[in-house]
């Protein structure tokens, strides 16, 4: 889901796929797309981010005009329900109240036992995340609980007037996450968000290497194991 080519070529390659914006004034709005899904272990095989049961938006899939450089990445880029607005915090607003059938809640279910992971791009600096989180049985826990992540938290930096990174739930907590390993027919999932800027001293003409930089870091870290302590101390 990133450039597999290390140090400048890596770069020099999500340059082509990304492409520039210019700078922003307080209030205006930050571009977000979501773009494709993917098990950890096989980042190769990509789905569309809506061929799951996520909050759709209500005008439709509207797919965003791309590069040659993402369509030969296989991106599959599209609107999105986040609202984030230059410089203007957000506390944490509903993105939509999902009624889920049994067959969607077992998709779910299946994607994050498979390690799915979703990407999307803020001003075109890409993040990555998990589905959720399995925590597995123990002596005290019958079975694998599986965590759905249905809240993120935005923290978007800003240099002067523009936009230069982009942490989404980098610090998860059990407020983030929703145990659907009992769910069945018609069970209501809350999806929500909230906006944080702070100000930064990356440089604008730094921002994309150094988040495509985190990201390899990250994506180095098991994804399970990133969270454990947390879960385990809510299903003990």
């Amino acid at each position: 889901a990133m450039p597999r080519g290390g140090g400048i070529a890596g770069v020099a390659l999500w340059s082509l796929i990304c492409g520039t914006t210019g700078a922003y004034k307080v209030g205006d709005t930050i571009p977000v797309a979501m773009n494709k899904v993917w098990p950890f272990n096989n980042p190769h095989e990509t789905y569309p981010y809506y061929d799951f049961p996520f909050c759709q938006p209500t005008e439709g899939v509207e797919q965003h005009w791309m590069t040659l450089g993402q369509v030969l990445r296989g991106d599959r880029l599209v609107n999105s329900l986040y609202s984030i607005r230059f410089r203007t915090d957000l506390e944490a607003n509903t993105v939509c109240d999902r009624n889920m059938s049994a067959a969607e809640v077992q998709q779910l279910k299946d994607a994050v036992q498979q390690h799915y992971m979703f990407e999307f791009f803020v001003n075109d600096l890409p993040v990555v995340r998990p589905f959720g989180i399995v925590s597995p049985k123990s002596a005290t826990v019958d079975k694998d609980r599986i965590f759905l992540l249905t809240y993120m938290e935005f923290e978007v930096g800003y240099n002067g007037d523009q936009v230069v990174s982009v942490n989404v739930t980098s610090e998860m907590g059990l407020e983030h996450l929703t145990d659907i390993t009992d769910l069945g027919d018609q069970s209501f999932l809350p999806f929500k968000y909230s906006v944080k800027w702070k100000e930064s001293s990356i440089p604008y003409h730094q921002a994309l290497k150094t988040q495509v930089r985190n990201m390899v870091q990250n994506q180095h870290q098991s994804v399970n194991v990133h969270w454990l302590a947390i879960i385990n101390s809510f299903v003990l």
